[in-house]
């Protein structure tokens, strides 16, 4: 079947659906195609979406992030070391990244990501495979606390501007679809 032929069998298949309903409803199901045919029309003016496995993409470091957050204990650089390799073998993160330019956004590769979070940043940038959505960025972030306590917490996040372009499911489970419906396809 070719693609305008499978292209037609919907249309057809939603035409008879149409005509089986009643003058108002009929009115209501044209407008919400013809406006689902604009919509697909802008989409293809616009290019291709951003991809979310793309660390550079300003758009997806926005919005909130859904976090796994992990206090460590009393800080310890061998326990801080530990804790980072976990997620780097678990997740099959092959190379973490620092962000070394804001506007435009670039990142660059690191040796050592327990040196980056110790003397440059806190934060280091990978690209994992989740299952369902596939692969996105993701990052990591150790916080040091200098209180009475110098707590060390670990900080897996994905963050929400890539998850809410993956999937309406996705979005909806991770970071509330009211507020991020409007961006979805």
């Amino acid at each position: 079947m070719t693609a305008s032929a499978a292209g037609q069998g919907w249309c057809g298949s939603a035409m008879l659906k149409i005509l089986a309903v009643d003058d108002a409803d009929r009115e209501e199901v044209l407008r919400w195609l013809e406006e689902a045919e604009r919509e697909q029309a802008l989409r293809a003016l616009q290019g291709p979406p951003p991809r979310i496995d793309d660390l550079d993409e300003a758009d997806n470091w926005s919005d909130a992030f859904y976090e796994l957050a992990l206090e460590l204990g009393p800080r310890d650089d061998a326990r801080l070391g530990a804790a980072m390799s976990a997620p780097t073998h678990a997740l099959g993160i092959e190379t973490w990244f620092t962000q070394t330019s804001w506007r435009p956004a670039r990142h660059e590769p690191v040796d050592n990501p327990m040196e980056v979070i110790r003397e440059r940043a806190n934060h280091v940038h990978a690209v994992v495979q989740v299952p369902i959505v596939g692969a996105i960025v993701c990052g990591l972030l150790a916080i040091r606390e200098d209180h009475d306590d110098r707590t060390d917490w670990l900080i897996l996040y994905l963050p929400g501007g890539a998850l809410v372009r993956t999937h309406r499911l996705i979005a909806e489970l991770f970071m509330g679809l009211e507020s991020y419906g409007p961006h979805l396809a």
